[in-house]
């Protein structure tokens, strides 16, 4: 029975794929959009996306086998709460993730087996992970919009388990939209921040930080941070920045983020931190997943503590302490080394 077991969660595990592009597909046709209002027809859904009836209805009774819309007849569909999280404008949406697994995190890994023969991330046209990324606009937006979906629930945690009100003014550097800045400032009322990013991002992140309200403390300052970052802050904030990046050029990013800090500031580095021996801990999953995918998406790793230490150590960083969130989240905090 064991050995039957065990065959039968491989086989799963080897036809894992196919909800992702289900999910892709259905946010890429605005399936859970057209969805909202109530009950409707495949048929009407077809029209609507310009899609093949019959085709459309099926990939309707994938979306019902997956919990994300019923199917009340032979013919009609309503979306069901799960699949709500799906809609563009719904709190929580979780669209932009959608969006970004199914097409650049899809072809990413699709290309694991030479990202492993290499250690270097997939290349398209000959251009690697953000290169290629910062070619084309809408894979940007894509990016972003993913990025601020999955930063508010990881926000709510670190408000929780760390003080950020001991600080007056916060950086969050490489913040695209600003989702977590977003969030501190809103549950600290005595706060001001700034976004730092690309350029580029100027007026989508303007325009996010007067959407969550905190426009009138917060603002946006472009640049990059492999050259130089605005100093003066009290604490610089790098959520799910320093994985995205091998060694060396963590090392340039943390370095800059010391200048900026100076003696007195704080740098606060907000990433996994992977166990040294794996499979001890259901979190594991999370983060070997997502250590892979730093791995083929942009050439960057989940580190352990000792790894961690050892770039802190080039940067001139001091590891001054460290707080696990509730989605394992870590938040490591660091200053100059005196």
């Amino acid at each position: 029975m064991s050995d039957a077991n065990d065959r039968a969660r491989v086989l799963s595990l080897i036809m894992g794929a196919w909800p992702v592009q289900v999910i892709h597909v259905a946010v890429r046709l605005r399936l859970p959009d057209l969805m909202a209002e109530g009950e409707t027809s495949s048929a009407a859904l077809a029209e609507a996306t310009g899609s093949h009836p019959r085709t459309l209805r099926r990939l309707l009774r994938a979306m019902a086998a997956l919990g994300l819309c019923r199917q009340v007849d032979e013919d009609r569909f309503e979306l069901s709460p799960a699949g709500g999280f799906l809609r563009a404008e719904a709190e929580g949406s979780v669209r932009g993730v959608a969006l970004h697994y199914g097409e650049r995190i899809w072809g990413a890994m699709g290309q694991l087996d030479q990202s492993v023969k290499t250690g270097r991330p997939w290349r398209i046209s000959g251009a690697s992970g953000f290169e290629h990324m910062a070619s084309d606009p809408g894979q940007m937006e894509m990016f972003h919009q993913s990025m601020a979906d999955r930063t508010a629930p990881a926000a709510r945690d670190m408000l929780q388990a760390y003080d950020f009100g001991r600080f007056r003014t916060l950086i969050d550097v490489g913040g695209s939209y600003g989702a977590l800045l977003a969030a501190i400032l809103r549950a600290r009322p005595q706060l001001t921040g700034q976004v730092f990013d690309l350029p580029a991002l100027k007026q989508a992140s303007t325009a996010y930080l007067e959407r969550m309200g905190v426009a009138d403390r917060a603002g946006f300052t472009g640049g990059s941070f492999f050259d130089q970052i605005p100093s003066g802050a009290d604490a610089y904030l790098l959520k799910s920045i320093i994985h995205d990046w091998d060694d060396e050029e963590a090392v340039r990013i943390l370095r800059n983020c010391a200048a900026a800090a100076g003696a007195e500031g704080r740098v606060l580095v907000m990433d996994r931190i992977a166990p040294e021996l794996a499979g001890g801990d259901p979190d594991d999953l999370t983060t070997f997943q997502g250590d892979l995918m730093m791995l083929t998406a942009n050439g960057g790793l989940e580190r352990t503590q000792k790894e961690f230490q050892a770039i802190y150590d080039q940067a001139g960083l001091r590891l001054e302490g460290v707080t696990i969130t509730a989605t394992g989240l870590a938040v490591m905090e660091t200053r100059t080394h005196p």
